[in-house]
């Protein structure tokens, strides 16, 4: 029988896990599809400290399922390790929701850029100016030198304790946020499967197609 825990991480371990395959995205799992507003309308979420769902892992082998193509998914590539991986996390629920986090918090997909505006205290879809002293770039927040080079550079503005003060509120919001992790153990893949088409809620709905195409997955333990 399935048994299931709450868990509670924290975006850096989440995007850790995501880039050395701790938590992996299974190939039947639909193309990334949010639109700039709504990964802005997730940032907006955490930074006021809402809750922004739960997302839902079943615990496999690495070889369970065919994993998504980084392409479509923007999931991202893994990053090489010193040790090999006899588990992962495969996302059921919330695939979207992990790809726009990452995405625009550390990735490098120009689509996702998400800026903040320190003295309006609000974010852009857009930087509306290259000189505008009081925007930062989301992605910047995860980046130990860029973060470093921004507390330097408002440190030498005109209104530096302001700037800073915001700044370390915004970065203290989003380091110190954390996402409860639903992890669904003891399952074979026809289970896993059968869990991904009865909880398909969050994001914008799989079609029909998508979900029998789920269902059908081969299962590789099983001969032909």
């Amino acid at each position: 029988m399935a048994r299931t825990e709450l868990t509670m991480v924290t975006l850096i371990d989440l995007f850790h896990k995501m880039e050395d395959g701790g938590i992996s995205a299974p190939a039947y799992t639909r193309a990334f599809v949010w639109n700039k507003s709504r990964i802005v309308d997730l940032l907006e979420s955490i930074y006021q400290g809402y809750p922004i769902g739960t997302i839902l892992v079943v615990e496999g082998i690495p070889d369970q399922f065919e994993t998504a193509d980084v392409n479509l998914s923007r999931f991202p590539r893994l990053k090489e390790t010193q040790y090999d991986r006899y588990s992962t996390l495969w996302v059921i629920d919330g695939l979207q929701r992990l790809i726009a986090l990452y995405g625009s918090l550390k990735g490098d997909y120009t689509d996702m850029e998400v800026y903040f505006d320190l003295r309006q205290d609000r974010f852009l879809q857009k930087t509306r100016a290259v000189s505008d002293d009081s925007v930062v770039k989301m992605s910047s927040l995860f980046d130990y030198v860029k973060f470093m080079g921004l507390q330097e550079k408002f440190f030498q503005s005109e209104h530096s304790a302001d700037l800073v003060g915001s700044l370390n509120q915004l970065h203290r919001a989003f380091i110190e946020y954390q996402i409860p992790l639903q992890v669904v153990r003891d399952v074979d893949m026809n289970e896993a499967v059968n869990v991904f088409a009865r909880l398909n809620k969050s994001g914008l709905a799989l079609s029909r197609q998508e979900i029998e195409r789920a269902k059908n997955q081969p299962d590789p333990k099983k001969p032909s």
